[in-house]
Protein backbone atom coordinates (compact mmCIF):
# COMPACT_ATOMS: atom_id res chain seq x y z
CA UNK A 1 0.00 0.00 0.00
CA UNK A 2 1.13 3.52 -0.73
CA UNK A 3 4.45 2.61 -2.82
CA UNK A 4 5.95 5.37 -4.86
CA UNK A 5 8.69 4.89 -7.49
CA UNK A 6 12.14 5.56 -6.08
CA UNK A 7 10.46 5.50 -2.36
CA UNK A 8 10.29 2.88 0.41
CA UNK A 9 7.12 0.86 1.04
CA UNK A 10 5.32 1.64 3.78
CA UNK A 11 2.86 0.04 6.15
CA UNK A 12 -0.57 1.20 7.12
CA UNK A 13 0.50 4.64 6.17
CA UNK A 14 2.97 4.57 9.42
CA UNK A 15 5.31 2.13 8.91
CA UNK A 16 8.40 1.58 6.35
CA UNK A 17 8.96 4.43 4.03
CA UNK A 18 6.88 6.69 5.98
CA UNK A 19 9.26 6.99 8.81
CA UNK A 20 11.93 7.69 6.87
CA UNK A 21 11.56 11.92 6.55
CA UNK A 22 14.87 12.95 5.00
CA UNK A 23 14.53 10.06 2.32
CA UNK A 24 10.85 11.20 1.39
CA UNK A 25 11.64 15.06 1.18
CA UNK A 26 14.71 14.01 -1.17
CA UNK A 27 12.63 12.46 -3.16
CA UNK A 28 10.00 15.26 -3.37
CA UNK A 29 12.45 17.46 -4.36
CA UNK A 30 13.66 15.73 -6.95
CA UNK A 31 10.12 14.60 -8.33
CA UNK A 32 9.70 18.29 -8.88
CA UNK A 33 8.49 19.84 -12.25
CA UNK A 34 8.71 23.55 -12.94
CA UNK A 35 5.72 25.25 -14.05
CA UNK A 36 4.74 28.67 -15.73
CA UNK A 37 1.60 28.92 -14.75
CA UNK A 38 0.43 30.09 -11.57
CA UNK A 39 -2.92 30.92 -10.17
CA UNK A 40 -3.88 32.95 -7.38
CA UNK A 41 -7.68 33.86 -6.65
CA UNK A 42 -6.56 37.11 -5.00
CA UNK A 43 -3.89 38.50 -7.20
CA UNK A 44 -3.61 41.80 -5.70
CA UNK A 45 -4.03 40.85 -1.85
CA UNK A 46 -1.06 39.97 0.37
CA UNK A 47 -1.32 36.79 2.52
CA UNK A 48 -2.20 39.04 5.89
CA UNK A 49 -4.89 40.65 3.84
CA UNK A 50 -6.43 37.56 2.92
CA UNK A 51 -6.43 36.52 6.31
CA UNK A 52 -8.12 39.53 7.78
CA UNK A 53 -10.48 40.00 5.71
CA UNK A 54 -11.54 36.00 6.35
CA UNK A 55 -11.34 37.43 10.05
CA UNK A 56 -13.81 39.99 9.33
CA UNK A 57 -15.83 37.55 7.32
CA UNK A 58 -15.93 35.08 10.17
CA UNK A 59 -17.56 38.24 12.31
CA UNK A 60 -20.07 38.88 10.19
CA UNK A 61 -21.08 35.35 10.24
CA UNK A 62 -21.22 34.93 13.78
CA UNK A 63 -24.72 35.06 15.55
CA UNK A 64 -22.97 36.79 18.56
CA UNK A 65 -20.26 37.87 20.15
CA UNK A 66 -18.69 39.11 23.64
CA UNK A 67 -18.12 42.68 24.08
CA UNK A 68 -14.17 41.44 23.74
CA UNK A 69 -14.93 39.66 20.84
CA UNK A 70 -16.59 42.83 19.13
CA UNK A 71 -13.86 45.09 20.12
CA UNK A 72 -11.12 42.63 18.44
CA UNK A 73 -13.40 42.50 15.13
CA UNK A 74 -13.94 46.18 15.13
CA UNK A 75 -10.38 46.43 14.94
CA UNK A 76 -9.90 44.56 11.86
CA UNK A 77 -12.30 46.51 9.82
Amino acid sequence: MGQLRGLSTNQNLTGGGATHGREFKAWARQSQTQSTLWYSAYADLTVNQILRNASITDGLRKPAMSEMEADGWAELL
